[in-house]
């Protein structure tokens, strides 16, 4: 378990946890860095989304309607299902990972996490 001292420890797993979990089928662990960064190095078995590569300036309903299908199309691309369980990462524990976390809690995921410290701490 993640730091029990976080008001939600339970959105955090440990590079410890995670590495008992690389390999199982029922895992999509997703870098959320930038495609360079991606392509430089990453944790085994990750699947590459930038969240920050798909963006929307505005925010009336049916362009946003459009960009939540965007997001969730692209997230079923990766393998996300809702049988999954979900680990997002970046360089640390930011803003990226954070977003996919949010992305899929809207989407009702109930099984998504964040790495803490991201691959720094891997």
């Amino acid at each position: 378990m993640a730091n029990e001292e976080y008001t939600r420890p339970e959105l955090l797993t440990t590079p410890a946890d995670l590495q008992t979990k690389l390999g199982g089928s029922s895992l999509i662990l997703i870098d959320t860095r930038p495609a360079e960064k991606f392509a430089q190095g990453h944790i085994p078995g990750a699947v590459h989304f930038d969240l920050f590569g798909l963006s929307l300036v505005d925010t009336s309903p049916a362009p946003l309607k459009a960009f939540m299908y965007m997001i969730n199309h692209v997230l079923e691309m990766r393998g996300v299902d809702l049988d999954k369980e979900v680990v997002f990462y970046e360089e640390n524990s930011g803003v990226r990972a954070a977003r996919g976390l949010w992305f899929l809690e809207y989407f009702g995921h109930q099984n998504v996490q964040v790495l803490d410290g991201g691959i720094d701490a891997w």
